[in-house]
């Protein structure tokens, strides 16, 4: 008894439309004693298809049928609205078949509807909870994409700030350590002017005071030249190579006349680069081919195109030089390293250091190939872009 009423309790809306159902039945049967509104019948097994699903509607609609066919039978005696026995069978048959088929196909397609739209909630509610957890995610990612901005912004002004200030020290810096140098050229020269016995006497001490001051001059120059590498933005813009060899060669004239060097400068392309730091770059590597030289051997630098393709230049500069042993290949471009010393060879140490500073802001590669007692190639591997081409004068 406690499950029948938990039952009913838990399907009221079907009970109420099964009671609605014999209701109708009872009622026509006892104030009307007829097959009357027998088509409002249709109506109820419409309604309990909709409300209470397939299987209590055509159950609904087989206990309706079996009523009043009782009902019917039950009151043969009594004149009734059809003719024959047949033709009430036939009726009755009709009906009840077609009552039947109402309640199914309404209580069918009913349930299928409802499982449509139960999945249609399921999916809603899926994606309203997969809305409300994106838009905590999209507020997490702003939230740690702002803060990264904040750190990223602060770690740049104070990057920013780091530049500036070892800008401003190594521009003190030269000032003040090339300031005694003046001082000491100032005061050897001074020297020079005294007695001819005197200066004779000293004349070693001098030269040797004029060379360390030229060394120091050159690495003052150097580092302020490394530094402005390092530090500055680069201009890039249209750079046509044949120009800037032709600037370096002029600048090392001295240079070139005194070691009775020969430059072959093959055609060079138009690169989209910084020319203050190219300049530097070709400067130093042929300074380094003058530097190096052999010994009653005039330098034969050579400078042009190994390779091109789409997407970059590969060009060399290649000389005649004494060489580079294999096992120091990897220290010329450490900044100070020095091969052989300033006794044999002038310079600072700095030069390709300065050009391996350049290539990496390019976003190059630069390698040596090198034989001792033959010479030495420099590849500069450069990328490429398209620009308009720009004719030599």
């Amino acid at each position: 008894m406690q499950k029948l009423k938990a039952y009913i309790k838990e399907n009221i809306s079907e009970v109420i439309i099964l009671a609605i159902l014999l209701g109708v039945v009872v009622i026509n049967y006892f104030i009307y004693s007829k097959i009357a509104f027998l088509d409002m019948f249709y109506l109820l097994a419409v309604l309990a298809g909709y409300y209470i699903g397939r299987r209590f509607a055509v159950l609904g609609a087989f206990l309706a049928i079996l009523l009043v066919w009782y009902f019917l039978l039950a009151n043969q005696d009594q004149p009734i609205t059809i003719e024959s026995r047949f033709d009430f069978n036939m009726n009755m048959t009709v009906w009840a078949s077609f009552l039947i088929l109402a309640a199914w196909l309404i209580g069918t397609l009913t349930e299928n509807l409802r499982k449509e739209l139960k999945e249609s909630n399921r999916l809603r509610e899926d994606m309203q909870r997969d809305r409300i957890l994106l838009n905590i995610t999209n507020a997490r990612l702003n939230e740690y994409t702002q803060h990264l901005e904040d750190k990223v912004a602060d770690r740049t002004r104070e990057l920013e700030q780091n530049n500036k200030d070892l800008q401003n020290f190594a521009a003190i810096a030269s000032h003040d350590l090339k300031e005694p140098l003046r001082k000491i050229l100032a005061y050897s020269e001074m020297i020079e002017q005294q007695e001819p016995e005197i200066a004779q006497e000293i004349d070693s001490f001098l030269q040797r005071m004029r060379k360390a001051v030229a060394r120091m001059e050159d690495l003052i120059d150097g580092l302020m030249k490394l530094c402005r590498v390092s530090q500055s933005s680069q201009m890039l813009e249209e750079t046509d190579l044949n120009r800037v060899l032709r600037e370096v060669v002029q600048d090392l004239e001295v240079r070139v006349v005194e070691t009775q060097a020969e430059i072959q400068v093959n055609r060079l392309p138009v690169l989209h680069a910084d020319p203050f730091q190219m300049q530097l770059l070709f400067r130093n590597l042929i300074s380094n081919s003058l530097k190096y030289r052999r010994m009653n051997l005039p330098p034969k630098i050579s400078i042009g195109v190994l390779y091109e393709n789409e997407d970059e230049y590969q060009f060399y500069v290649e000389d005649n030089g004494i060489g580079i042993p294999k096992e120091n290949i990897d220290m010329i471009f450490l900044p100070f390293e020095r091969l052989h010393s300033r006794d044999k060879v002038e310079g600072s140490g700095i030069g390709l250091a300065i050009c391996r500073q350049v290539v990496d802001r390019h976003k190059g590669e630069l390698k040596v190939e090198s034989e001792v007692g033959r010479g030495t190639r420099f590849l500069i591997r450069l990328p490429k872009v398209e620009v308009a081409h720009v004719e030599a004068a």
